[in-house]
């Protein structure tokens, strides 16, 4: 366990210094580097606050990216933080963390909208989600709630009716963002937060952060114990879990939520016992025969060249549930179809039918040629799959890219539904095998596509152990880290 008041940041590369109105104000890249400055007195919570809010608030962040910005909130929960902090009282790591959200939560005072003008008269919430509860509980900062795909409907985070906010790994031509959780990876690739709060129904995490370069976090459940306050999706395959600019602070949120001491990545593997069951690495192999870009593809095998370099046994084979996962839904239909159709229903038969996008529309269609028989169908095949799975392998990580290609370019898929369908289909194609096997899986940062664009690595297992899920993946991402090192020492 580490003590909360002697943590300190790393590396210099943690800080980013932005420049707005004249005034140079440091951002600090990682949640365990804030609290540093905390702890030291470099900055306050309510000083801090008040500059994201400022910069949240200016042109730097285009149309989409909020819905909400949470002023008299932040405040308020910035200014009770500090007053702790003064008193050296601080209620743990994320004592004064600020934390946007994607607006699929509820947050006491304003309308849940999912970034469709459907709900833009919904009643106001009366009271805060269970979840963003629990993180004001924790001493959280409450920043704003952030855009997303309508309805959380679309892989690739274009929003036609609020707005799409531009991919922010790049600059020059507009890039997707990647979605549904679009604006939450904007916010935090743009460095306003160090992490944020998505959901993933089908890759809505896991998408938007390997587009931008970023690490996400999909659990296999409930992320938190109470899912009380959050728009659904699908009910069965809905999670919600963090997008954050390193991996520790993804963990560091997950053990928040998990109620378990925070620690370094570092620490875990020095916990675990000897006698465990060895593991196996696993690429699945039919995976290949979908249309991935060859640079996704040469990118992966370097790094499954380099794994085996270092010592690792990588299992190439058929893993014939991936298969089935596409079967099941082609013959049976989709739980998102079957389940947004629900709980959007008052909405779907009245006037406000009209302000939900086309394109979304014709997604939850789905759901009009699924029989109550396809329904049951679909959830009893998918429980004798994660029954399969969990039998076949319960000690194994699975290796893939997270997505098919680099982030396309925006204009194109806003004007054209083929190509929009087509796209969002191979932005999701791969992540969704993660959701419908209900998966623990994390994308990290594997390296660049030939145009010079983030490509991710999803690790994942079957969601026994989230623990053990982290620490393999901290390992693999210390050996690509070492090798971008090298790559650059080179290329000088």
């Amino acid at each position: 366990m580490v003590e909360l008041r002697s943590i300190r940041s790393r590396s210099e590369a943690d800080q980013k210094l932005t420049r707005e109105g004249g005034v140079i104000m440091k951002r600090y890249r990682t949640v365990r580097a804030l609290h540093e400055a905390y702890r030291v007195g470099e900055t306050t919570p309510l000083a801090y606050t008040e500059s994201l809010l400022a910069e949240a608030e200016s042109d730097h962040y285009e149309r989409g990216t909020f819905t909400a910005i949470l002023r008299d909130r932040a405040l308020a929960e910035a200014n009770a933080s500090s007053e702790r902090w003064a008193q050296g009282t601080p209620l743990g790591l994320f004592d004064g963390v600020p934390l946007v959200w994607k607006d699929l939560f509820d947050i006491a005072g304003t309308r849940t909208t999912a970034s469709s003008l459907a709900y833009f008269d919904a009643p106001l919430a009366k009271e805060d989600a269970a979840a963003v509860a629990f993180y004001s509980a924790q001493g959280g900062i409450n920043l704003a709630k952030v855009g997303l795909s309508e309805f959380a409907y679309s892989a690739l985070g274009i929003n036609p009716g609020l707005g799409t906010p531009a991919n922010a790994a790049i600059s020059g031509e507009r890039r997707i963002p990647g979605g549904s959780s679009s604006g939450t990876a904007v916010a935090v690739k743009k460095g306003l937060v160090s992490v944020g709060m998505g959901t993933d129904t089908s890759g809505s995490i896991r998408i938007p952060a390997a587009f931008q370069g970023l690490y996400g976090y999909k659990p296999s459940g409930d992320f938190y114990r109470d899912t009380a306050g959050i728009m659904p999706l699908s009910t069965t395959l809905d999670t919600f879990g963090p997008i954050a600019a390193s991996l520790q602070d993804c963990y560091d949120l997950y053990c928040l939520f998990a109620q378990q001491p925070p620690q370094l990545l570092e620490q875990i593997s020095a916990e675990r016992s000897d006698g465990e069951v060895p593991l196996r690495y696993c690429v699945p192999t039919n995976i290949f025969k979908w249309e991935i870009d060859q640079d996704v593809l040469d990118c992966f095998e370097q790094l499954l060249l380099q794994l085996e370099g270092e010592g690792y046994t990588i299992e190439r084979i058929d893993v014939p549930a991936i298969d089935a996962v596409a079967d099941i839904m082609d013959r049976y239909g989709t739980f998102a179809a079957a389940e947004s159709s629900y709980y959007h229903r008052a909405l779907l038969q009245d006037e406000r039918r009209q302000k939900i996008h086309p394109r979304v529309l014709s997604r939850m269609a789905r759901a009009n040629s699924m029989s109550a028989v396809d329904y049951l169908t679909l959830k009893a095949k998918r429980s004798e799959i994660l029954a399969l799975m969990r039998e076949q392998y319960s000690s194994t990580i699975f290796l893939m890219p997270t997505v098919a290609m680099e982030a396309p370019l925006l204009a194109p898929l806003e004007v054209d539904d083929e190509a929009f369908f087509r796209e969002n289909l191979r932005a999701m194609r791969l992540t969704v095998v993660g959701n419908f096997l209900a998966w623990d899986s994390i994308t990290l940062p594997m390296g660049f596509g030939d145009e010079g664009l983030p490509l991710g690595l999803m690790v994942s297992n079957n969601g026994s152990d989230p623990d053990l899920l982290f620490d393999e993946t901290a390992k693999i991402d210390r050996l690509i880290q070492e090798r971008s090192k090298v790559d650059l020492f080179r290329s000088v």
